[in-house]
């Protein structure tokens, strides 16, 4: 179940949310932002040349995972939240998951192990 979770989570948070982000920056219009910090973001955006825009995207994918790390690894009790002493637990279909940090670390190492040995 654990392993259900951690690629639904990859390709929810990292894959289609970089795909959104990605379509928002190559198509947004700086005239038309209304907000000031996401104005500032693509005018930055537009300014760079093709291979930093892909270190942009990998910044944000690396901000991504961290943070589902972080997150998993405060439900696991891997990561001591601050002001939060509660014990959590994250339950499927009445089973508890448990090792849930290390599990999307596992499973991303894998992703990316496989990713590096395409073509």
């Amino acid at each position: 179940m654990e392993e259900k979770l951690m690629a639904s989570l990859y390709k929810t948070l990292i894959i289609d949310c970089v795909k959104d982000y990605k379509d928002e920056f190559d198509n947004s219009l700086i005239k038309d932002c209304s907000n000031e910090n996401w104005k500032e973001m693509v005018r930055l955006y537009k300014k760079l040349s093709d291979s930093d825009k892909e270190v942009f995207f990998n910044i944000i994918k690396t901000v991504i995972n961290d943070a589902i790390a972080s997150f998993l690894g405060g439900i696991d009790g891997s990561l001591t939240l601050i002001d939060f002493q509660d014990e959590l637990k994250l339950t499927a279909n009445g089973k508890e998951l448990e090792d849930l940090q290390d599990t999307w670390y596992m499973y991303v190492e894998d992703v990316l192990g496989k990713k590096s040995n395409e073509p």
